[in-house]
C-alpha cells in the first residue's frame, strides 16, 4: 500500500478559534467543542455559545465535508474523527480543542479519511504521537499533517467509503430498533403502573429494603489463589441497553485481600459512584459465581417482588436524581447502600408484576435477535476494515 501525507491533500489542518464559551449562554452563533463529536458523530445539540452575532469569526466557519478530529482529550479518544455535513446555511464556528481538516475533495475524500482514522494502523500512529499530561493527552496539528494516509485512487476511495457507510447505516438502524423496543417496555410500565406508581393511591408503598434479600450484602465468597473468577466492573454495564454485557474471566495469581460479592442471574446492579450513577443493569447470565466490584450495590428480590418490576422502578430519572442528591464525599462522590435501600417503591400485586415481566421477556427475545444481527454486521465491518486498511 502506498502512502501520502495529510498535508499533501488538505488546504489546512488547524485548531479552532480561541473563544471563551459561556455555559450560561445559549444565544449567538454556535461553536464546536469536544462534546460536539462525542460518540463518533456530529452532535447538533452539543455546541457552546458566547453570544456572538457578527461575522468576526467567519474565517472559522465550518464548510460542508470538513473533518473534525479530537486532538486534546483522554488518550483513548485521540484521533476520533467525524465528518461535518452541512444541513443549512446557518454558520457554525470551529472552536478550540478540535482540529479541522479541510481536504481538497478533487484529490481525497474526507469520508475515506474518517474511515481510515478508525483503522488499527491509524490508531497506532495516534498512540505513537500522543503526548500525555496529568489530566489529558494531546496530538499536535503538525503530527496530523505528517500522518501517512493510503494513496488510493479517488474512485476506489468513493467505493470503499460507500460500502463501509452502508454497513454502518445498517448497524445504526438495528440500534434504533433496540431503542424502540426499550421504549415499548417503558411505555408498558407506564400503562400498567402509571408515570409515578409511588404517587398513585392504588398500591402500598414500601422501601426497597422490604422487597430484597436482606442477606445479599453479606453474601460474599473468599476466593483462593488459582481460582477462576468471572469479574464484573463498570465497563461491563451497557448504560444504553441496561444489562450486564459481559465479564472478565481470569485465574487469580494470588488470593484477594477480602471476600468478593457474588451475583446471580436477575440480580440488579446499581453503580454507587459518580459520575456512573446511571449505570444500572440486570444480570442475564445463569452463572453461579459472577463477582461484582465494590462500586455496586446488588439487589436480589425476595418473594414479594419480581426482579424485572424492581429493575424498571430504579431505571428512571426520578431514582437517579434522588441518588445524585444523596452523594457524599469530595474526592470520590458516592451513595451508600442504605440510601438505595431506603428509596420508596409502589408494591402492586405480584400477579401484575409477573404480567409485566412476561411482556419484558417477549421483548427481550426480540432484542436478542436484533443484537445478534448487530454483532454479525459489526464483524462484517471489522472484516472489511481489515481488508482495506491492513
Amino acid at each position: 500500500m502506498n502512502y501520502i501525507k495529510v498535508k499533501d491533500v488538505t488546504d489546512f489542518v488547524r485548531n479552532g478559534a480561541s473563544i471563551k464559551q459561556d455555559k450560561q449562554c445559549s444565544s449567538g452563533i454556535p461553536i464546536t467543542r469536544i462534546e460536539t463529536i462525542s460518540n463518533s458523530q456530529f452532535n447538533w445539540d452539543k455546541f457552546g455559545y458566547a453570544n456572538i452575532t457578527n461575522d468576526k469569526y467567519q474565517d472559522y466557519y465550518l464548510k460542508d465535508k470538513d473533518v473534525l478530529l479530537s486532538h486534546i482529550n483522554s488518550a483513548k479518544f485521540l484521533g476520533r474523527s467525524v465528518l461535518f455535513e452541512q444541513k443549512n446555511t446557518n454558520p457554525i464556528i470551529h472552536g478550540m480543542n478540535l482540529l479541522c481538516l479541510r481536504f481538497r475533495q478533487t484529490e481525497y475524500m474526507p469520508s475515506f479519511f474518517v474511515w481510515y482514522s478508525k483503522s488499527q494502523i491509524a490508531n497506532n500512529y495516534f498512540a505513537e504521537n500522543t503526548k500525555k499530561a496529568v489530566n489529558q493527552a494531546s496530538i499536535t496539528s503538525s503530527a496530523i499533517k505528517e500522518m501517512p494516509i493510503p494513496d488510493f485512487p479517488l474512485e476506489a476511495q468513493q467505493k470503499i467509503a460507500a460500502e463501509l457507510d452502508k454497513i454502518q447505516s445498517a448497524i445504526d438502524n438495528k440500534k434504533q430498533q433496540l431503542s424502540l423496543l426499550d421504549e415499548a417496555v417503558k411505555s408498558e410500565f407506564v400503562e400498567m403502573f402509571g408515570e409515578n406508581p409511588v404517587e398513585s393511591s392504588k398500591w402500598k408503598v414500601e422501601k426497597i429494603a422490604s422487597v430484597v434479600d436482606k442477606n445479599i450484602l453479606s453474601v460474599k465468597k473468599k476466593f483462593q489463589k488459582t481460582d477462576t473468577i468471572k469479574y464484573v466492573d463498570i465497563s461491563a454495564i451497557d448504560n444504553i441497553s441496561n444489562v450486564v454485557t459481559g465479564f472478565t474471566e481470569y485465574v487469580l495469581l494470588e488470593a484477594p485481600s477480602r471476600a468478593q460479592q457474588v451475583i446471580n442471574q436477575n440480580d440488579i446492579l446499581i453503580s454507587t459512584v459518580r459520575p456512573n450513577l446511571r449505570n444500572i443493569a440486570i444480570n442475564p447470565f445463569n452463572d453461579n459465581f459472577m463477582v461484582g466490584s465494590s462500586g455496586f450495590c446488588v439487589l436480589r428480590v425476595n418473594d414479594l417482588c419480581n426482579a424485572k418490576y424492581l429493575f424498571y422502578c430504579v431505571l428512571n430519572d426520578d431514582f437517579t436524581n434522588a441518588m445524585v442528591d444523596l452523594t457524599t464525599g469530595a474526592a470520590y462522590p458516592a451513595i451508600k447502600d442504605s440510601d438505595i435501600l431506603a428509596y420508596p417503591i409502589a408494591l402492586p400485586p405480584l400477579d401484575l408484576q409477573n404480567q409485566f415481566a412476561a411482556f419484558v421477556q417477549q421483548i427481550d427475545k426480540s432484542k436478542f435477535v436484533v443484537k445478534q444481527q448487530i454483532t454479525d454486521l459489526q464483524e462484517l465491518l471489522d472484516s472489511k476494515m481489515q481488508e482495506y486498511f491492513s
